[in-house]
């Protein structure tokens, strides 16, 4: 029905999909001859003042009916590049936490001007690793809120970019704090990825669901091989090959495998912005911004739901001991590799450590996708995921 006490709108008065003090929600069709379609609800005087107290339990709310924002938008399906775009977002998280492993301790005891072997080197070695890791788990908060406001699609495009632009910054770096920054960055990027797989959620069905999740094990492990590959062959050029020596790569040594894995993330941001298409419907984004305005604590109330079963919790709480696992293991194994001989190390240089990292992708692919498909399908997914475990 019609908007009760709806004012008109000027240039003095801020948009409709600000609400600053409206609530604006879109549930249904609306009456014809209601001009665009947006219907504004709007607190009486008491109930405005009341939210700028933050009383925003006090308001009284009228919701409108209208459908018209969602008028020519239809849900995209799963399609071979939709999941491409997907699996490049995987691809790149991967990719940002292996393309370091096979120059990062000589990259650092060349900025502290310290042995490899030294202990402040391993030191610093977890940091530059840790510091990246740490804004996955802090951003991924700030991304989901903004994917649920926003959409799906200018959240993820603006991930790409970002990834594509820190590691410039890191090749560029030269001293330990550039290092921390542009990991940093890159971690702040990189925390969209559960916007990515919140992205393919909602493309799939049952009867691609499956196949679909696949590609993320696959990309994955594509990752654990391109990262280290690239990593390695391009690190320290100037020491490979007599025609870089001189040029710009030479001050800069670690810049080549950074500008190779940029100007893919950037191919990667070209077909994304010309071919994603958002998920989320144009009145349900806008219901988001209104509903987050007013501070309706809906979504921390589910968020206390769901720590409170204890299924979720139990999953939730193995799968982050998991990687954990995983991650300790792979960056002590990158440390031990590159610690030279006479010290208890292996002494790796960097291509050779690319060559066991490609090793170790090929063993998870392969088990990725030939032979974990077929034990669920044999003793079922909690069996699987216990003795995997």
């Amino acid at each position: 029905g019609k908007a009760r006490g709806s004012r008109p709108s000027g240039p003095g008065r801020k948009s409709a999909p600000d609400c600053p003090y409206d609530l604006l929600v879109m549930t249904g069709q609306p009456e014809a001859g209601q001009g665009d379609g947006r219907a504004a609800v709007l607190a009486s005087s008491r109930s405005q003042k009341a939210h700028r107290r933050g009383k925003a339990s006090d308001l009284t709310l009228d919701l409108s009916v209208d459908e018209r924002l969602d008028e020519g938008f239809s849900a995209p399906s799963l399609t071979p590049l939709a999941l491409g775009i997907i699996g490049l977002i995987n691809l790149v998280d991967c990719i940002n936490d292996t393309i370091m492993q096979p120059y990062v301790q000589n990259m650092v005891a060349r900025y502290l001007e310290l042995p490899k072997d030294d202990p402040r080197v391993a030191s610093d070695v977890g940091f530059v690793v840790g510091v990246y890791h740490l804004c996955e788990v802090i951003f991924p908060f700030l991304w989901g809120y903004w994917a649920d406001r926003y959409g799906r699609r200018p959240v993820l495009l603006v991930g790409l970019v970002g990834s594509a632009c820190a590691p410039l910054m890191l090749g560029l770096s030269t001293s330990m704090p550039m290092i921390y920054i542009s990991r940093m960055v890159d971690g702040f990027f990189c925390g969209n990825l559960g916007v990515a797989k919140t992205y393919l959620g909602e493309l799939v069905d049952r009867s691609n669901e499956a196949y679909g999740f696949s590609v993320l094990v696959v990309t994955y492990a594509l990752g654990l091989a391109v990262g280290p590959s690239i990593g390695g062959f391009f690190a320290e050029p100037a020491k490979s090959w007599d025609s870089f020596r001189g040029t710009l790569f030479e001050t800069y040594p670690y810049l080549l495998p950074n500008l190779v894995y940029s100007l893919v993330v950037w191919a990667g941001c070209v077909v994304a912005a010309l071919t994603l298409r958002e998920t989320l419907p144009p009145s349900q984004r806008l219901r988001n911004r209104c509903l987050g305005t007013a501070g309706t604590g809906t979504e921390w109330s589910e968020i206390r739901n769901l720590t409170k079963n204890s299924s979720f919790m139990i999953t939730t709480t193995s799968y982050a001991l998991q990687v954990a696992y995983f991650t300790v293991w792979l960056q002590n194994f990158v440390l031990v590799a590159q610690v030279p001989a006479e010290s208890g190390g292996y002494d790796l240089r960097p291509s050779e450590l690319a060559s066991c990292q490609n090793m170790s992708s090929i063993g998870l692919l392969l088990t990725g996708v030939w032979v974990y498909p077929r034990l669920v399908d044999w003793l079922g997914d909690h069996s699987v995921y216990s003795w995997g475990g």
